[in-house]
């Protein structure tokens, strides 16, 4: 997974605003002491000290989910241990936290890194006390282990045979790559529009990307969000967000319709002009008319 800047970054800055919104409807606090609304980058340099945000549990969480560096050096390897684990059904949940608690050191330093004078704390751990890494550190914990459970991280050790070396997961990866998915349902839903098994194309569209996997699991979403031309489309068709939700929901949201954007997009690119392909052939089922000898002749 590359690192999460530019379109990914931004959906992440998307999301932190999203949520503050939310928090300001429901009366929980002041939106002029959170970033969350103001933007993550706003917040460096201020000279105030009640301008100060003191992030959470959830936004470190959130952060550490997001940064690509993280997600690879530091995210994964976790994942896959507890993963074979789980498997072997040795899987400790006290142990388990403790994992990711070296995750969540590692993601609070960065994010002090990130962000050098923002914040009236003067170290990492001061920032971000022991009782908000436990914190995260449990919520990680909880989280991955229902997707563990729920069985989304098989595809891991199936398609990886159970590598030791995080550089054959690269590989996998590219194998599991984003657009030629998308470039793959594009070619289905041709193949299907041209037996007559498609009666409105935009209807089918939704249908597969409702059912992709890069949307019914979390963790693919991020990966959509690095990969799209179409971050801001849900924008674009006039869609409001649902943010009651948190912000795993909000991203899944972002996600999909940019997923669409880049269905859309790839059946253009075979022809689709919004209400066929712009070619000759006769769709399967429907009988080909051989022209008369009359017809001929008024040619």
């Amino acid at each position: 997974m590359k690192p999460v800047r530019g379109l990914g970054y931004d959906a992440l800055r998307r999301v932190a605003n999203l949520r503050g919104q939310a928090k300001v409807a429901q009366g929980e606090y002041d939106p002029a002491s959170d970033p969350a609304v103001q933007g993550i980058e706003e917040v460096v340099g201020l000279d105030n000290e009640d301008d100060y945000m003191h992030p959470d549990a959830d936004e470190l969480v959130l952060y550490i989910q997001n940064d690509g560096d993280l997600y690879e050096r530091n995210y994964m390897p976790v994942v896959m241990n507890l993963l074979k684990k789980m498997k072997k059904g040795t899987y400790d949940q006290e142990l388990a936290v403790k994992g990711w608690a070296y995750v969540v050191e590692a993601g609070a330093k960065k994010y002090f890194q990130d962000f050098p004078g923002s914040f009236k704390e003067g170290s990492w751990n001061k920032l971000f006390p022991t009782s908000v890494r436990l914190e995260a550190a449990r919520q990680l914990e909880e989280y991955e282990r229902s997707v563990m459970e729920n069985g989304e991280y098989d595809y891991l050790l199936e398609k990886r045979g159970n590598k030791k070396n995080m550089q054959n997961d690269k590989v996998a990866q590219e194998e599991d790559n984003y657009m030629a998915d998308v470039n793959s349902y594009a070619e289905d839903l041709k193949d299907r529009f041209k037996a007559g098994d498609i009666d409105e194309m935009s209807d089918a569209v939704h249908e597969t990307v409702d059912g992709s996997q890069w949307i019914i699991y979390y963790g693919r979403n991020l990966e959509v969000l690095q990969n799209t031309r179409h971050e801001d489309n849900f924008e674009e068709q006039g869609m409001e967000l649902d943010t009651s939700q948190g912000w795993r929901a909000i991203l899944t949201q972002i996600a999909y319709w940019a997923m669409v954007g880049d269905l859309d997009d790839a059946l253009s690119n075979l022809g689709w002009d919004g209400n066929s392909f712009g070619d000759d052939e006769v769709p399967e089922g429907e009988p080909v008319v051989e022209p008369t000898d009359e017809d001929l002749e008024n040619m």
